[in-house]
């Protein structure tokens, strides 16, 4: 109305009619205890008081668009789907994840932990952009997918401090012949592992069979067994022994498919990852 100079015109803009829009202003004028509009006989013009209300008014909707296009973009933020590997060592992982989400508003993070196959399987029909897994050479993953070696680290055999074997640097696989053995049911070596025992008649006395990577240190450290572990996972209140005459090992690794999606392409350049052959 103040724009249009009059009530009619005012009322057919703001969709309403002109008898409510005459009640609403009267209502807002004896809320506000001033007079807004000067009423004259052919045109309708602000007072003072009216100029300063419409110029607060245009600042709280120009504001109220800022804020709403602000959560509106937040809304339609990218989603980034990374699975992790469940045998990971996470904390160093886990501070790039929150250094990235500081980075890069524009991208939304979903984090899911799963075994390696199970990842593979979903970034192969969409449901992840980015895994980390790891590969001891028995994962079949597809050639046309690109990969990033992180690291290739040991499988070691974890004691507890006191046990006969604390005193070794080292031993042969053989030494597990007969021995309680805390299994883990869902590490990733598990079928090769387990092939090696067979062909060296090799067979230890498995007292617990966990999923848990925490609950087999803890039954480690309490001395009712010991287990083959990535060495980035055996705390340091345990003994390590070395395996002398075989190279168990795995590579972690980051996996990706092209064409890449802003979110993708963001990560691994904050990351430095690139594709290796």
């Amino acid at each position: 109305m103040a724009e249009t100079g009059s009530f009619s015109k005012g009322a057919a803009r703001a969709h309403v009619s002109q008898p409510a829009l005459s009640t609403a202003i009267g209502k807002l004028e004896d809320d506000l205890g001033v007079q807004l509009f000067n009423r004259l006989a052919r045109q309708v013009t602000l007072t003072s008081e009216g100029h300063r209300l419409m110029a607060s008014a245009k600042t709280i909707v120009g504001e109220c668009e800022t804020v709403r296009s602000a959560l509106k973009q937040t809304a339609e933020r990218e989603v980034l789907s990374i699975g992790i590997c469940d045998t990971m060592d996470l904390p160093s992982l886990a501070a790039t994840l929150e250094q990235f989400r500081r980075n890069h508003g524009f991208v939304r993070l979903k984090v899911w932990e799963d075994n390696s196959q199970t990842l593979i399987n979903q970034l192969a029909n969409g449901r992840q952009d980015i895994v980390f897994l790891a590969d001891t050479g028995d994962e079949n993953l597809p050639p046309s997918w690109e990969k990033h070696v992180l690291s290739t680290e040991h499988y070691v055999i974890a004691t507890a401090q006191d046990h006969r074997l604390a005193e070794q640097k080292s031993a042969p696989l053989t030494t597990l012949h007969d021995l309680p053995f805390i299994a883990r049911r869902h590490c990733e070596y598990r079928k090769v592992f387990g092939q090696l025992l067979s062909q060296q008649n090799i067979r230890p006395k498995v007292t617990y069979r966990t999923s848990q990577d925490q609950r087999a240190l803890d039954l480690i450290r309490a001395g009712l067994g010991v287990g083959l572990f990535p060495k980035s996972l055996v705390s340091d209140d345990l003994h390590v022994l070395e395996v002398e005459d075989h190279e168990l090992k795995r590579n972690l690794i980051c996996c990706w498919k092209e064409p890449q999606s802003a979110g993708v392409s963001a990560f691994l350049e904050f990351t430095e990852i690139s594709a290796t052959s």
